[in-house]
């Protein structure tokens, strides 16, 4: 099985600058935790909300979306859902066929979003504030990761897998790595 795998950062050079805000974001984000939940007897473990989303033909969006779906149900901490996402994975599949009609290898393009987790920021601001806050992050996504895999027809679920396992380890454990030091904070701050 031939498989190509091309990865692209969204935004190149930039994408040090984009962490960086990240970071910092995510050390307000202790700082509300630590005054929010001060006295939390045990550490909340890592759950990731991701909503899927895929965009192909009606012969292979039904048999794509479930091969993603049950890869994604296979990740002990990720539960999917249709609204309130942390995480959206957007898929376009495409068939790939010659002169002849005849479909011998498929496209999936891939994007990870993660959400401003806007609904934080709420329980800081005055209230008068809060609506305000929450509106205007309401649609801020950060995508850290886009990329392109291709590969045979018949090895389609195989493709999805490494969509997933992309996600993954693209992804996901950056919210894992994160969500351990904030724990690792307050359980030092205790």
């Amino acid at each position: 099985m031939l498989t190509t795998v091309w990865k692209c950062d969204s935004v190149g050079e930039e994408r040090g600058e984009s962490m960086k805000k990240v970071l910092v974001f995510t050390a307000f984000f202790v700082l509300v935790v630590m005054v929010n939940f001060p006295t939390a007897q045990e550490s909340p473990k890592f759950k990731a909300r991701v909503r899927v989303s895929v965009t192909a033909s009606e012969s292979i969006k039904g048999t794509v979306t479930s091969y993603i779906n049950r890869e994604l149900r296979s990740l002990q901490d990720v539960e999917l859902v249709d609204r309130d996402e942390e995480y959206e994975l957007k898929i376009m599949a495409m068939e790939l066929s010659d002169a002849g009609g005849y479909n011998f290898a498929i496209a999936l393009s891939a994007v990870s979003l993660i959400k401003f987790p806007n609904q934080l920021l709420s329980n800081v601001v005055p209230n008068s504030y809060k609506e305000a806050i929450v509106k205007l992050t309401s649609g801020l996504y950060y995508y850290p990761i886009q990329w392109l895999i291709t590969g045979p027809t018949r090895d389609l679920r195989k493709l999805c897998s490494d969509v997933v396992a992309t996600f993954d380890t693209e992804s996901l454990e950056e919210g894992r790595q994160s969500h351990r030091k904030i724990q690792d904070i307050l359980k030092n701050a205790k």
